[in-house]
């Protein structure tokens, strides 16, 4: 998909998301075992990407700074990254230095859209979502497989999720405790973050009887479809827009085959 194509499906400010490419989805964040790489990962790989020449120029104490981890959590993951060649360092910096800062890339950022598959992650995601709570670190994944066919919404189990961050070698609870604080009013109210709940989560009736689904939806993003042929076209949900300031295309209503 040419650029120009995609610009013409998503109406987002072009500052206002970023392209994660499949690969991040498919191969790096599964060979993550940190407890916290997966996020750290998302971060560096959002500035690269917003970055003319996909190049990050940050010390450790900034990147702790954009991902909300602690110091020295930072310096465990980046070492993670770096021995499986997800992030690379490309200078050192001079220490203390306001100037010479390290110099990082992230080569799975540095591809060709008109040539792989890569999913329109929101900025605010990443930047507002991540360093206010850990667990947002799954809405990404969520944006990857309603991006798979243009849905607002998804269906992969908890074990999926669970092995596609990494996580299951930690505790495969930690996906379910996930999912309830980031979809659960109260609980995401509890947190403090003030920032709109991001996750809605649904039981839908199976196929069988007496079996029910769970259907996922990250509330910043809207799929629309005009007709069942045309292309889908993305929006931001006017009430993150609205919340976050950013003007953008106001999303047509919510049609009962959009859902």
């Amino acid at each position: 998909m040419s650029t120009n194509l995609a610009k013409r499906r998503i109406h987002i400010p072009a500052r206002h998301w970023t392209a994660f490419s499949i690969t991040v989805f498919d191969n790096v964040l599964l060979q993550l075992r940190g407890r916290h790489s997966a996020l750290l990962y998302l971060v560096m790989y959002h500035h690269a990407w917003q970055s003319q020449r996909k190049k990050v120029h940050a010390s450790l104490a900034t990147i702790a700074n954009w991902s909300g981890l602690d110091y020295r959590t930072v310096e465990k993951c980046i070492r993670e990254l770096e021995r499986n060649g997800f992030i690379r360092r490309g200078s050192t910096g001079t220490l203390r230095s306001r100037n010479d800062l390290p110099v990082w890339t992230v080569p799975a950022a540095e591809f060709d859209m008109r040539k792989e598959g890569w999913v329109p992650v929101p900025s605010i995601i990443i930047t507002r979502y991540l360093p206010a709570c850990p667990a947002c670190t799954v809405l990404p994944l969520f944006l990857y497989y309603q991006n798979m066919q243009k849905l607002n919404h998804c269906w992969p189990s908890t074990l999926e999720l669970s092995l596609r961050l990494g996580w299951f070698s930690i505790s495969r609870r930690r996906t379910y405790d996930a999912l309830a604080q980031i979809s659960n009013e109260e609980k995401w109210k509890e947190l403090g973050t003030g920032l709109p709940l991001p996750l809605t989560i649904s039981r839908v009736q199976g196929s069988k009887p007496n079996t029910w689904n769970r259907h996922y939806q990250v509330r910043a993003i809207y799929y629309h479809h005009e007709t069942r042929k045309s292309l889908p076209e993305l929006y931001l949900n006017k009430e993150f827009s609205t919340f976050f300031k950013i003007t953008a295309k106001i999303s047509p209503e919510p049609l009962e085959k959009d859902s």
